[in-house]
């Protein structure tokens, strides 16, 4: 019994929606309207609860300490363009900037976890870009916060942990040609 009212309210559905025909039926062509005309190309833009299409675009990063000196480099891959108010995830992948080598050891710098590559979250408020590299984490992220200028982006990174800021610095990413 259970099965024939799920049956029977799955049809209705699959029905109503067009996207089933009983037995028999002859299938309704869809009547052009205005807008499925190409002659008459829209000059608006999408509502906003409709989606828009973005590329996958692929922005070479480097990351360094707070003068500047390179710590990091990689790839994020991002929808591209992005627009105010536009939520996104992507994905980066990094490495690390080899260091000369010293007749000392050195401690290695403190990056927090930016090194080998995983999903991002991202948002768009104004002219201001926001990647959080781990977005799942509530401790322990790297977040990158910066201004965007045509085809590139550029700004600090924050290492935070439960403690706070562990460390910052400068970032700059450009889109791979």
């Amino acid at each position: 019994m259970k099965c024939d009212i799920t049956a029977a309210i799955l049809l209705m559905l699959l029905t109503g929606a067009g996207c089933a025909q009983r037995p028999g039926q002859k299938a309704e062509q869809a009547k052009p309207t205005p807008a499925d005309s190409p002659a008459q190309p829209s000059q608006q833009a999408p509502p906003r609860d409709q989606p828009v299409l973005v590329g996958a675009t692929q922005f070479k990063y480097t990351v360094g300490d707070e003068t500047g000196n390179a710590l990091a480099y990689g790839v994020l891959i991002i929808p591209w363009p992005i627009f105010d108010g536009g939520s996104f995830r992507g994905t980066w992948q990094s490495r690390p900037v080899l260091l000369p080598v010293t007749d000392k050891l050195a401690d290695p710098p403190k990056i927090g976890p930016q090194l080998g590559g995983g999903q991002l979250a991202g948002s768009r408020q104004g002219n201001t870009l926001r990647l959080s590299l781990n977005p799942n984490m509530n401790d322990n992220n790297v977040t990158l916060i910066g201004d965007v200028n045509g085809d590139e982006f550029r700004g600090t990174w924050e290492w935070s942990t439960f403690a706070g800021v562990s460390a910052k610095g400068k970032f700059a990413a450009t889109r791979a040609e």
